[in-house]
């Protein structure tokens, strides 16, 4: 009679685990079954993707692949290799690869080539109107303009906000840079070499994800294109995405590793 509660016991425990799992990936993307984390390259906690540009394009934290358009390359990194952008080319990943946070950063090295001089590098972008329009009232597009000056675009699902664009959001080219994004429900900011370069912290609500499930990078393409944001024809490297909200000592701390 013992060996049958234990038996039943244990079945009950399964179970639990089996729902709890069930239930935290229904949190992070209810439309996506996320595979188990390599616990090894798990070190920084909130990280959930992590693309360090090794002669590929596969994520290290749940090993997704991106699909490749044009003839991207690889080039010297600042650690290893690194991302080379060339004309009419980026990478893109589909669907789960990005966990879809209120508490969002996004934080990578980059070496500007300044021509062109726009360009998108980061976009994370519902789709086109009628394919014929950008919708940016979700999701976030960041890119360059006037050669060297970067700007953000973040939506909430109603509207558009602006951020960067200004003197300091400016990089040096052919100089690494580190690159930070943070975002949480109340405010949004933008780093450069670990310093405050542009902020927003009043009248935001935070991103909306809606209809997001593209992220492209090294260009605007295929769903940022209207003002001719295209490839990028920088170097991109050590790419990690958090679902947090990085303190500015964590932005640092990140760019000293």
């Amino acid at each position: 009679m013992k060996s049958y509660k234990y038996l039943a016991l244990a079945t009950l425990a399964l179970l639990m685990l089996s729902l709890q799992s069930c239930f935290q990936d229904m949190d992070n993307d209810p439309s996506f079954d996320y595979p188990d984390a390599n616990e090894a390259l798990e070190g920084k906690k909130g990280e959930s993707f992590y693309l360090p540009f090794e002669d590929d394009y596969i994520d290290q934290i749940y090993s997704f692949d991106a699909d490749k358009i044009g003839v991207p390359s690889f080039a010297e990194g600042k650690v290893g290799k690194a991302y080379a952008g060339a004309t009419d080319s980026y990478i893109s990943f589909l669907g789960g690869a990005v966990m879809f946070k209120k508490d969002f950063s996004i934080a990578f090295w980059y070496k500007l080539n300044p021509v062109p001089d726009r360009a998108g590098i980061i976009t994370l972008s519902p789709p086109r109107k009628d394919n014929k329009n950008d919708v940016r009232t979700s999701g976030l597009r960041l890119l360059r303009e006037e050669a060297n000056m970067f700007k953000l675009s973040v939506g909430d699902g109603a509207k558009e906000y602006w951020i960067g664009g200004n003197n300091e959001t400016r990089v040096v080219a052919n100089e690494w840079a580190f690159i930070t994004v943070t975002l949480s429900e109340t405010r949004c900011f933008f780093y450069i070499n670990g310093e405050k370069a542009a902020s927003l912290e009043t009248g935001f609500p935070g991103i909306s994800w809606q209809d997001v499930n593209t992220m492209s990078i090294g260009s605007g393409a295929p769903l940022f294109i209207g003002w001719n944001h295209l490839a990028d024809l920088s170097l991109i490297d050590e790419l990690r995405i958090f679902n947090k909200e990085l303190s500015q000592a964590e932005v640092k701390s990140l760019m000293a590793d």
